[in-house]
This record gives C-alpha cells, structure tokens and sequence, in this order.
C-alpha cells in the first residue's frame, strides 16, 4: 500500500480493507497524524504535510 516516503492526502485519505482510512491526531508525538484502519489494526504515521514517516499494524 505505502511505504515511508509517500505522500498520501489527508484529506481524502486512501481506502483500506474497502473503506476510506480515518485520520486521527498523533498519539505517539513522534508523528502529526495517524492514519488508521480500524477494521485491520494498520496505522500509517505521517508528517503535517502527509509524508509516510513509518506504517504498521497494532
């Protein structure tokens, strides 16, 4: 799906297990955003402009 380095766009965030991903504030603080799908326990972690920092599955 995406690896560190791409951008994806937070405001229509990309489509995971056949539903858009929901965008939460950091939890982690070595983040700005996380993108997660609840359903698959996957989380993208970004910067404030969308830049994939790291993904993974909780």
């Amino acid at each position: 799906m995406t690896r560190k380095g791409d951008q994806i766009d937070l405001y229509e965030p990309p489509e995971h297990c056949g539903q858009p991903m929901t965008v939460w504030d950091s939890a982690d603080n070595s983040s700005r955003y996380d993108v997660v799908c609840a359903e698959d326990e996957f989380t993208v972690h970004t910067d404030h402009d969308g830049n994939v920092l790291r993904t993974g599955r909780a």
